[in-house]
């Protein structure tokens, strides 16, 4: 399979966002989804589809075998050891992982794929975990772009304020200097909508987040690790609030 190096080039290919972002996008029920990425992202769906082979390894063969270490894996340095992984992988989905020396093994956040299961940040997490890992430096692409990986792993809530969000992700995109202002308007406006979840009695209730003093910030979201009711135990919520709180710190200082 590909095993790609040069990183700074695939994030500044409109198609890697085309992709990236295309199962957050807010479709029409009588659009077509690839118009619509055609539309913002000036790629059609062969652009797209060939970088998607690429990125997971689909474009030497489809059937070789490989490992874990083979994916093609963003790596996004964190201070103090911790690197947060975007793997690319053939299940296919995006997986996303944070990793440390003193893991055992890497703590899963969240993946997008047929089963997603998002989100993993809250929205007021995004920007320090921008500033602290864009501050740190080392990563092997336009900084600026940082922002925007970490955007879809959020859902917006109520509590969100959204003239603010939608300000800020398109300050976010205009820096990166990748769309033209009328897409950015475009894609942001199809980006900010209020996340829903399956409430107890089976019907649709807004995904909310509060603190708890043990357990930290927690979601009712039911395909979030950072509910309570999911997978995570009280160690790996340990190492998650202690990653944030370094991150959060290191912006303050």
């Amino acid at each position: 399979m590909s095993q790609i190096t040069a990183w700074a080039a695939v994030i500044s290919n409109p198609a890697f966002w085309a992709s990236y972002y295309v199962s957050y996008i807010e479709f029409q029920e009588e659009e077509d989804d690839f118009e619509v990425l055609e539309e913002i992202f000036g790629c059609d769906m062969d652009t797209i589809a060939a970088l998607d082979k690429a990125l997971l390894g689909f474009d030497v063969d489809l059937f070789e075998e490989t490992g874990d270490e083979d994916w093609n894996v963003l790596t996004i340095p964190f201070p103090e050891g911790y690197e947060w992984q975007i793997e690319f992988n053939t299940v296919p989905g995006i997986y996303h992982y944070l990793a440390h020396p003193s893991f055992a093994e890497r703590l899963r956040l969240g993946y997008d794929d047929p089963h997603c299961m998002l989100p993993i940040l809250r929205w007021d997490e995004i920007a320090p975990l921008s500033r602290c890992a864009q501050r740190y430096g080392g990563a092997a692409f336009d900084p600026h772009a940082l922002y925007l990986l970490f955007y879809p792993l959020a859902t917006l809530t109520q509590d969100d304020d959204l003239p603010t969000v939608r300000h800020e992700l398109t300050q976010a995109w205009l820096e990166f200097g990748l769309l033209p202002p009328e897409k950015i308007a475009q894609l942001v406006a199809r980006v900010t909508w209020l996340g829903e979840t399956m409430g107890p009695d089976i019907c649709f209730v807004p995904i909310k987040w509060w603190y708890e003093e043990v357990l930290g910030w927690i979601t009712n979201a039911n395909h979030s690790y950072r509910n309570p009711d999911n997978r995570w135990e009280q160690a790996e919520l340990d190492r998650w609030n202690a990653f944030l709180a370094l991150a959060v710190q290191w912006v303050k200082e």
